[in-house]
């Protein structure tokens, strides 16, 4: 990063920053979201912040054969008539498919069996790449909170993949809509109870 700065790199400094968290997962990614996501960036180094802002996870997405194993290995999802329709959305750790269930239009978020380890190797890797990078980014960017931002970072990833949180959050919303003046214009996608597991949430369309 240094070198970049002195014009001796192959990429401008803040497309190197970017193009490193990209290749460290979902772990990078989210720090970089998390530096775009600070004004000051925004408003004192511009550059960094367009290259931040857009970032990726360049690992593959939840493909069509994970998404089947996470299927086979819910006893429920398993014993029933299911048909896959299409994907609605994926990341590297999980993924979102439109299908029909039992002759019902559901949404099936999967997370991939391993995504603990996956997600416990990245944040041991990450770490490492932390420890080199903050001091350039204090440096040349005046960045002084970037353990804070890397622990940011991994709490909102094991939010997103704690599928029991996610349960628990969709159904108090749904009371809390239920009960209030909203309930006749939001609608919370009913959740079906008996597909779920910490790997899998099925939701009715």
């Amino acid at each position: 990063l240094d070198a970049a700065f002195e014009n001796r790199g192959v990429l401008p400094p803040e497309q190197l920053i970017a193009t490193t968290l990209q290749t460290y997962g979902v772990m990078g990614v989210k720090f970089g979201q998390l530096l775009a996501s600070r004004p000051e960036i925004e408003q004192r180094y511009p550059a960094l912040y367009q290259a931040l802002a857009h970032l990726k996870d360049a690992a593959n997405p939840v493909s069509v054969h994970e998404f089947m194993r996470v299927v086979l290995n819910n006893r429920a999802l398993r014993e029933s008539d299911l048909v896959i329709v299409g994907r609605a959305g994926s990341a590297s750790i999980k993924g979102v498919f439109e299908g029909v269930l039992d002759g019902e239009e559901v949404m099936i978020k999967a997370r991939r069996l391993d995504a603990g380890k996956e997600l416990a190797r990245e944040q041991s890797d990450f770490e490492t790449l932390e420890q080199a990078l903050a001091p350039a980014l204090n440096r040349h960017f005046h960045l002084t909170e970037v353990p804070k931002l890397g622990a940011r970072a991994l709490r909102a990833i094991r939010l997103e993949v704690d599928f029991p949180n996610e349960v628990r959050n969709a159904r108090e919303l749904a009371d809390s809509i239920g009960r209030g003046p909203l309930a006749a214009t939001i609608t919370v996608p009913e959740i079906r109870d008996r597909y779920l597991d910490p790997n899998t949430i099925v939701e009715r369309k």
